[in-house]
């Protein structure tokens, strides 16, 4: 996961990628919360810090945060590197990363509660909820997209990665305008672009943008108060 404070070179996309603290609700930085005795775990930070260390600042990640609980309880909390490089800021319980891909479970998550809602079904195909895709594409149930199985390429490529000025309608067309790569429910392959087509779908189906979606029905009843679309301040 990359700290909001770098330097990218490539733009996380809406549909996917949001940031998130590495801590929700935890104030202060460079700190440990004790066990139950109110005491670090020493033994506990060791092996973290070593893992930490030798594992992801080793190979040039500019910052780790890590939280451990355990029953509820907060028995680690601690943060190694910078959060902002080029201005050399401390990471700390409250800085934010983005993080990518694990937005997906929070599509997926939306995309299901419809489902339990009556709005649509995992064996339709994702031609029935959305217009502007071929009917090859069309024709793929959504629980295939779900799953990686559903023949979409993998990604949705821009100039230079980056995503700032293009529109929903631009990005399903990238997503799903060309031909699939195999077969539906033939193979498993990783599939950037089919989540794009599903974050297309969950705006449609609850008429609203999808970082308000999350917001609404993800971040708030959780109390996920940092979980929050990258381009928001």
């Amino acid at each position: 996961m990359t700290p909001r404070g770098q330097a990218l070179t490539k733009r996380a996309m809406v549909y996917w990628s949001l940031c998130l603290a590495a801590a929700t609700g935890l104030v202060g930085g460079h700190q440990l919360a004790g066990a139950a005795s109110g005491q670090p775990d020493g033994p506990l930070e060791e092996r973290v810090a070593a893992f930490v260390k030798s594992h992801m600042l080793a190979k040039g990640v500019p910052s780790v945060s890590v939280a451990v609980m355990r029953d509820g309880k907060m028995l680690l909390e601690r943060a190694w590197g910078v959060a902002d490089v080029e201005k050399n800021v401390s990471a700390s319980a409250a800085t934010t990363y983005y993080i990518g891909s694990v937005t997906k479970q929070f599509t997926a998550a939306l995309v299901l509660k419809q489902v339990e809602r009556g709005r649509l079904a995992l064996t339709d195909p994702i031609g029935e909820h959305l217009t502007g895709i071929n009917s090859e594409v069309g024709a793929v149930m959504i629980e295939q997209i779900l799953n990686h199985t559903s023949g979409i390429q993998r990604s949705v490529g821009t100039p230079e990665g980056r995503f700032d000025n293009v529109t929903v309608d631009m990005l399903l067309e990238k997503a799903a305008g060309g031909p699939l790569a195999a077969k539906p429910g033939t193979k498993h392959a990783y599939s950037n672009a089919g989540y794009v087509v599903l974050g297309v779908l969950v705006e449609k189906l609850y008429g609203k943008k999808y970082g308000a979606v999350v917001h609404d029905e993800i971040a708030r009843p959780l109390g996920l108060t940092s979980l929050r679309k990258c381009a928001e301040p």
